[in-house]
């Protein structure tokens, strides 16, 4: 109690409020949509969008969401994981009435309705998540443990998948389409989410390591302030993004060798970026996606909407790129970033 700063009561007091209305409706939702959900069988595998946060999952994940075979989680669906599936269709309603907002660290344009990462679903759904961190980010570097699910303790291990495949199935129910899943937090977890959905695909987008520290330090400066219930001194944001990054590069590398052929395909951001029709034609033959042809117009209107945004150019200084080497010189050396 002792931690959390002054400033935090009212929104804490006001959240208790909100807690109940979400209890009320997660026991509706439980008791009408539980059961159905649960049988919504999984027929396509998901394709999984994986990368360090800021390297270009969110970009890569709403092109992937553009081909009508494919649907992905919306932020409302991730944040109220657990009663979409009641409240959903009275949203829906008022979705068409609210304005897309930039994000904080980027200014790119979402809203309710828009493709969503599934880990805040997870994280809201009581499973341990690194996401924790942005609650309390004066903690020391975080536990590797926490990125990596196979090191959970076996009780620990089973509520996160039984809470994933809940949410999946009740995503599922909703679409009936095939899932695309983003989050960065998965990119760790390739061997586990291979063995519960046999037969996913995974997309693995990097990004000059350089780039990536700088982005990825605004990103965590944006955010905590946000959910943060300390005063936060962000001291270690710098070792957290580093550690894991290196985690990461890790369990990429040594999981992909698991995957048979056509189940895994990395690509470059600035490649994305420069030519996005080629790369995403890619995509769709190594992961034989099939039908990229009928998708192409839709991405062809994506790009000229969004002619004007710039991506973040970012500077650092000699010492500081001389620590992004010392920590990440082998994936600068590895992806031919130097």
């Amino acid at each position: 109690m002792g931690r959390i700063y002054w400033y935090c009561w009212p929104c804490i007091l006001l959240a208790f409020g909100v807690l109940l209305l979400h209890w009320v409706l997660q026991v509706f939702h439980s008791r009408r949509f539980r059961k159905q959900a649960a049988q919504v069988p999984v027929t396509e595998m998901p394709i999984f969008v994986i990368g360090l946060w800021r390297s270009g999952t969110s970009l890569l994940h709403e092109l992937m969401t553009l081909d009508p075979r494919h649907a992905a989680p919306t932020s409302y669906e991730c944040f109220c994981p657990l009663h979409f599936l009641v409240t959903g269709p009275i949203i829906q309603r008022l979705i068409a009435m609210q304005p897309k907002r930039g994000r904080p660290m980027d200014d790119m344009k979402i809203g309710p309705d828009s493709p969503q990462e599934d880990e805040f679903a997870l994280f809201l759904k009581g499973v341990p998540s690194p996401y924790e961190s942005l609650v309390f980010p004066n903690d020391p570097c975080p536990n590797p443990h926490i990125l990596d699910v196979r090191k959970f303790h076996a009780d620990d291990l089973a509520r996160w998948k039984a809470a994933l495949l809940e949410f999946v199935q009740q995503v599922q129910s909703v679409h009936r389409r095939r899932l695309v899943l983003k989050s960065p937090t998965h990119t760790a977890r390739i061997e586990v989410l291979a063995e519960m959905f046999p037969g996913a695909r995974f997309l693995y987008i990097i990004r000059n390591p350089y780039d990536l520290f700088s982005s990825n330090r605004k990103l965590i400066r944006s955010l905590v302030p946000i959910f943060t219930l300390e005063k936060a001194s962000l001291a270690n944001v710098d070792a957290t993004i580093f550690e894991n990054y290196r985690l990461m590069h890790e369990q990429v590398e040594a999981a992909r060798l698991l995957l048979p052929p056509g189940h895994f395909h990395q690509l470059r951001f600035e490649d994305l970026v420069k030519d996005p029709h080629g790369e995403m034609q890619k995509v769709y033959e190594c992961l034989e996606l099939g039908g990229f042809e009928a998708v192409r117009p839709g991405m062809e209107k994506y790009f000229a909407e969004r002619a004007d945004h710039k991506v973040g150019n970012y500077q650092l200084s000699a010492e500081e790129r001389a620590t992004v080497r010392q920590h990440w010189g082998h994936i600068l050396y590895q992806h031919a970033y130097e």
